[in-house]
């Protein structure tokens, strides 16, 4: 089992005007599973995602990856685990309009304090898989949203993590582009990486191999 949470809870506010998010999640991840998450808006799939990344602190719960207690971790030590374990991808993309994709791509990797020609290696091969190698030196806002999404998928995957989490990662896309980023989504969960994807669309929910449904702050 790759992770494990149980009886997660986060809720916002005070007593009165609390609003409640998450309400006693429990849920399991096989190592090089591809799971979905699904339910309307609000319904808090992304809020499970953050705890997953450690972007969010739940009220109450444990959280263990690879049978270590995520949630005692300091925010030192969940900065490195997010760095080194996980890899984001969300809607619309989150790159640097002020760096080039190759500059992107790179940024997780100089948290690692990998050095110069490392990076470059690692960035090359990236880029040749997401056949994005003759755009290394352009910048955001002269690519497609299918080409951003590549750029956002190679800078998740820089690290080698062992999970990716999706969020809505076609939602910004037309559907012939979202179709070729859920085709490379399906490669990269083949070749070892588990992948715990958001989404709307039904017909990329049967593509995982489970789907959960959300509403309300519960699975269901």
């Amino acid at each position: 089992m790759l992770l494990k949470i149980d009886n997660i809870n986060v809720s916002y506010g005070k007593k009165d005007n609390q609003i409640v998010a998450l309400k006693d999640v429990s849920l399991q991840v096989e190592k090089g599973e591809f799971l979905v998450l699904m339910g309307k808006s609000g319904c808090g799939k992304s809020t499970l995602l953050n705890v997953l990344g450690t972007l969010k602190n739940p009220t109450a719960g444990e959280y263990y990856f690879n049978g270590n207690d995520v949630i005692n971790m300091s925010d030192r030590e969940k900065a490195k685990f997010r760095n080194k374990n996980i890899g984001f991808i969300v809607q619309h993309f989150a790159l640097m309009n002020e760096r080039t994709v190759y500059e992107n791509i790179a940024l997780p990797l100089h948290y690692m304090r990998m050095g110069k020609r490392e990076i470059k290696e690692r960035i090359d091969e990236l880029l040749e898989n997401m056949e994005m190698a003759d755009r290394k030196n352009a910048y955001p806002n002269e690519l497609s949203g299918g080409q951003c999404q590549r750029v956002a998928i190679a800078r998740a995957l820089a690290t080698r993590p062992e999970v990716i989490l999706a969020d809505e990662p076609t939602g910004a896309l037309d559907e012939e582009t979202g179709n070729k980023i859920m085709q490379l989504l399906q490669r990269i969960n083949q070749s070892g990486t588990t992948v715990i994807m958001v989404t709307h669309d039904s017909d990329f929910a049967k593509l995982g191999d489970r789907c959960i449904t959300m509403k309300d702050g519960r699975i269901v």
